[in-house]
């Protein structure tokens, strides 16, 4: 059974591989204005929903290893593949009919393939070696995927996140390099991640990969670069990086915490992320009362939402490092479900919002001309808020239920910033239905991958206590 697993899910990635390496010959052929690149990603994306789908249904009772141990699924794993299979599905909802227009839309079709490649091993990374690798494969087709619209904002931000991206991976190899030098060699792997001692070494390597995270994840204060890239390139690019490729990121980040807070080392982590998630969350939240792009603001609560799955990093490193199993596995499955809400709600909004929809003037009575699209971004919104029972509800109350044995202090400030949060959420909802007149209309296949989002944020949030118990 496990073994027919394992073929399946390198089958189906094997498969999306070789798509992305297919698609930019289109363009040899004279074929990449046509629906076939846009036909081959689908096709990927439904391979990559073969793999989840196996996996889901293989960690349910087991883990399953793969390559002598350097990938190793898990639910909480599983599921987070799932999420980024839903949400490459709503990005080519969203993009329908439109990627087809650039002329580097095969690279964009490609890209995505490549990045939906190497997702599937790295969330369930258990090497930092190969972490290493697909870290780099999926980091610089990233880069690539935020400039290739060739648009001023899309190049700027591509330039900064790439220089970002360069620094993020220098701190990573510094970590990946302490690891190989400091772990026995086994005969499955090249070296193990394991649990830190605590010495000045240990604390300086584990620094390194903190302060790679951050970069990548945009926590405070290495954000910098984030806002100019969410919050201006143009919208495709955006909500495959901002809403799927992040998803894979913290999937990693919580393994990796897992697994090397096992220590003497857990404590100090606990307050060196617990300081983190304190400082993302007000930053995030603060600055995006500031504008009236929806865009940019959209990109300072994404820097609000690392915040909230930060919260949960420190609670899994707590857990870890005193033993408490049960708390770890609730941390996890907490951001989990916190990571689905943020990634549903995300890859449509900035697909759709990020092509001259962004002001909120345009959106002004938008429930008007558009009742469809406007109650679908309303409820997309108000699951970003945490408004009962939606899917960002459920993922807000189980990190703050995993953080109160924890620290009662960090609890309150997430959500003191809860509440910040409904002010700009406010406005924005408030101009969509206000009555005065403005300009954004949807088409249909924008309004679809919106309504489809909505639908799932509202049905997976009335089942999410069952998929909690369920990832615990």
């Amino acid at each position: 059974m496990v073994y027919d697993t394992i073929e399946l899910v390198n089958m189906s990635a094997y498969m999306i591989l070789a798509i992305g390496v297919i698609i930019p010959l289109t363009k040899i052929i004279n074929l990449h204005e046509t629906k076939l690149p846009y036909a081959l990603t689908w096709i990927s994306t439904i391979f990559m929903g073969i793999a989840a789908c196996t996996l889901l249904n293989a960690t349910a009772a087991n883990t399953v290893t793969m390559f002598n141990g350097l990938v190793v699924y898990d639910k909480f794993s599983s599921f987070m593949l799932a999420i980024t299979v839903i949400s490459s599905a709503l990005l080519l909802i969203a993009i329908t009919g439109r990627a087809e227009k650039w002329s580097t839309s095969p690279a964009y079709y490609s890209l995505l393939a490549l990045i939906q490649f190497g997702i599937i091993y790295a969330i369930g990374i258990n090497d930092a070696l190969l972490l290493l690798a697909l870290w780099l494969l999926i980091s610089v087709a990233s880069y690539v995927v935020i400039a290739l619209p060739k648009d001023r904002e899309s190049v700027k931000g591509s330039v900064k996140y790439a220089f970002m991206g360069s620094l993020a991976t220098l701190f990573l190899a510094t970590w990946v390099a302490f690891q190989l030098f400091t772990t026995p060699r086994t005969a499955s792997l090249a070296f193990e991640l394991k649990a830190y001692t605590l010495t000045k070494t240990t604390l300086l390597a584990f620094g390194a990969f903190i302060t790679a995270l951050g970069f990548k994840l945009g926590i405070t204060p290495f954000h910098w670069w984030l806002p100019d890239v969410y919050g201006k390139a143009n919208g495709y690019g955006v909500a495959l990086v901002g809403g799927i490729v992040k998803v894979a990121f913290i999937a990693i980040a919580a393994r990796v915490l897992y697994i090397i807070s096992a220590g003497p080392i857990g404590e100090t982590v606990f307050y060196m992320l617990a300081a983190f998630a304190v400082a993302s969350m007000l930053w995030g939240n603060i600055a995006a009362l500031t504008t009236r792009n929806l865009q940019r603001i959209l990109a300072y609560s994404s820097i609000a939402h690392i915040g909230y799955i930060s919260v949960g990093f420190s609670v899994i490193a707590y857990a870890s490092a005193s033993g408490m199993q049960k708390l770890a596995m609730m941390a996890l499955a907490a951001t989990a479900l916190h990571a689905a809400a943020y990634s549903i709600s995300k890859t449509p909004l900035f697909a759709v919002l990020g092509e001259g929809f962004t002001d909120l003037n345009v959106l002004k009575g938008l429930y008007r001309r558009d009742p469809t699209a406007a109650v679908s971004i309303i409820i997309l919104l108000l699951s970003l808020l945490g408004l009962p029972p939606l899917l960002g509800f459920w993922g807000k109350l189980y990190l703050f239920l995993a953080a109160a044995p924890v620290s009662m202090a960090l609890v309150v400030i997430a959500l003191i910033n809860s509440g910040i949060s409904a002010l700009y959420y406010g406005i924005a909802i408030r101009d969509i239905i206000s009555t005065e007149p403005g300009e954004a209309v949807y088409d249909d296949t924008r309004r679809g991958a919106l309504v489809i989002a909505a639908a799932l944020i509202i049905a997976i949030g009335l089942i999410a206590p069952v998929i909690f118990s369920l990832l615990t």
